[in-house]
């Protein structure tokens, strides 16, 4: 492992940043936005997974919405479609290798997969993709409210998994899932273009908590074995040391500690992040 790379994964375990030099990137000049509805989650994750095969689309990201963030996102965005099972929002950047057929493209391929051009919400200018932006990032925001109104903690993945399992990991997602949805209010979302989804879990009442927990450690389980990650974004932390122990077994654990100990002998920094105090 290249040394930044070790620095940037310890969460502050191993070193104190004191100096960062930042350069800067072009801006992009213009985006084409999409928010699209489909009748099933299927038809919209193969959607993804067609889209992706694409090499000259130029996609910054993909973002995957379940039915029931859906349903929960629908209170204060009445305009959802009330038959759809899922969406998806794209942002794509328009390059010459894909500005005389974007349109075209995308139409065609949703409607190979159920959904319809007509039907999306798109982004003509600057103030229009901003409130799409929005729409975006208002999940956390209700999901939060949601665990607040049940008084339970939070509790969530952030799996993602190598791409020619992302399909059956979903699909291991939904079996658990539905064997417990009387118990357990979930919702699916995320960054679907890098095969990492959210899956937030909310016991209904305080005695299946352990159910969601137990739920949530199945799916780490699950995804190790198909060679993936339990933290694909939001770092250990003081939470996940289960987690990590699935992934990386005791010997890794105390490979890691060896190497805290090099940078850290006093083992003063970070504490119980990543590794128990």
């Amino acid at each position: 492992m290249d040394l930044i790379d070790l620095f940037i994964g310890s969460e502050g375990t191993l070193g104190i940043v004191t100096e960062i030099e930042v350069a800067l990137i072009p801006a992009m000049k213009e985006t084409f936005d999409l928010v699209a509805f489909f009748p099933t989650e299927e038809k919209a994750v193969d959607f993804v997974l067609e889209s992706k095969q694409a090499e000259d689309r130029a996609v910054n990201f993909y973002e995957f919405f379940d039915e029931n963030t859906l349903r929960m996102l629908s209170r204060s965005y009445p305009l959802i479609p009330t038959l759809s099972k899922a969406a998806i929002y794209i942002e794509q950047e328009i390059v010459a290798e894909n500005d005389k057929d974007y349109i075209d493209y995308w139409a065609g391929l949703l409607e190979k997969y159920g959904a319809s051009l007509d039907d999306c919400w798109l982004s003509a200018d600057e103030k229009q993709r901003s409130e799409l932006l929005k729409f975006r990032h208002a999940i956390p925001e209700h999901i939060n409210e949601m665990f607040k109104q049940y008084h339970q903690v939070k509790l969530a993945t952030d799996i993602a998994v190598p791409n020619d399992k992302f399909k059956e990991m979903f699909n291991y997602y939904d079996s658990e899932l539905a064997t417990r949805d009387s118990r357990l209010f979930y919702i699916k979302f995320g960054h679907i273009g890098d095969n990492h989804l959210h899956v937030n879990l909310i016991a209904k009442k305080e005695q299946d908590l352990p159910l969601a927990k137990e739920l949530i450690l199945k799916f780490v389980r699950k995804a190790v074995s198909f060679g993936g990650t339990v933290s694909a974004e939001h770092g250990i932390g003081k939470i996940k040391h289960d987690y990590l122990r699935e992934m990386y077994g005791l010997a890794g654990i105390e490979e890691m500690m060896k190497v805290k100990k090099v940078f850290d002998p006093s083992f003063v920094l970070g504490r119980n992040n990543i590794l128990p105090a």
